[in-house]
């Protein structure tokens, strides 16, 4: 006796993109629009506009990327679902959110020169897809004033090292979730068998402290056993 409906995407902003201007594609020359959040907005409208009567309870959830997207957006849709599409019904519809597999940990790597894999790995897709003006703004304001202005986002160690970025981490949940109203049910492995080997273990990209040893792993079972129990206890301890 309950309705399910299962939106598909197809990135990882998550229905956050807010880019104004399409990037051409240089071999195929399409237009990439990286425009998620306006889908998210056709969406709801699509989903409630044959649903005359109020629901009684709603839950709003999805998986990775998705689940990213619920923490962003589940007050926002909370707010939406009760003031503007079923006017004054802000204590008679139930709203709760299920992140699934989405708490993606912004902690640096052990085998990569200290570099934050997660931030280095989110920061570009977060510029390339516009997603700051989707952001918690009390989040952003937080973390910018901690680096000491508002217009500083970044923080490096001496080394010139990337430990900190206001807008890529109010993009993660560990700090979007403090902002959040309604409740967010995370769902989480202990150990996360996509995080640990192909961010925390596979420092191709990023540099290597050891050389001899040989990380490029895709599959956990596969990483050096050395790095692995590092790692672990790591993830553990987080």
């Amino acid at each position: 006796d309950y309705n399910f409906i299962n939106l598909l995407y197809c990135y990882g902003s998550g229905f956050m993109g807010r880019r104004e201007e399409p990037i051409k594609h240089d071999e195929t020359e399409v237009d990439l629009y990286m425009t998620g959040y306006n889908n998210y907005l056709d969406i709801r409208e699509s989903i409630f506009a044959e649903v005359e009567e109020p629901p009684k309870n709603v839950i709003l959830t999805g998986m990775s990327a998705g689940g990213l997207a619920v923490v962003h957006l589940c007050d926002d849709f909370t707010d939406w679902l009760t003031t503007v599409r079923y006017p004054g019904t802000a204590d008679k519809i139930n709203v709760k959110c299920i992140a699934d597999g989405s708490f993606f940990v912004d902690a640096p790597g052990i085998d990569a020169n200290g570099r934050n894999s997660m931030l280095l790995a989110f920061k570009s897709m977060v510029n390339l897809h516009q997603v700051e003006k989707s952001l918690n703004q009390n989040c952003l304001k937080k973390y910018r004033n901690m680096f000491g202005s508002l217009e500083n986002s970044e923080f490096l160690d001496a080394n010139g090292n990337l430990i900190a970025d206001a807008t890529t981490m109010c993009f993660l949940p560990k700090y979007a979730a403090q902002f959040s109203k309604n409740p967010i049910l995370f769902i989480q492995s202990a150990y996360d068998t996509w995080q640990l080997p192909k961010v925390f273990l596979t420092t191709k990209i990023f540099g290597r402290r050891d050389t001899a040893r040989k990380n490029t792993c895709n599959e956990i079972d596969k990483c050096d056993k050395r790095d692995t129990v590092k790692q672990l206890q790591l993830y553990d301890w987080i």
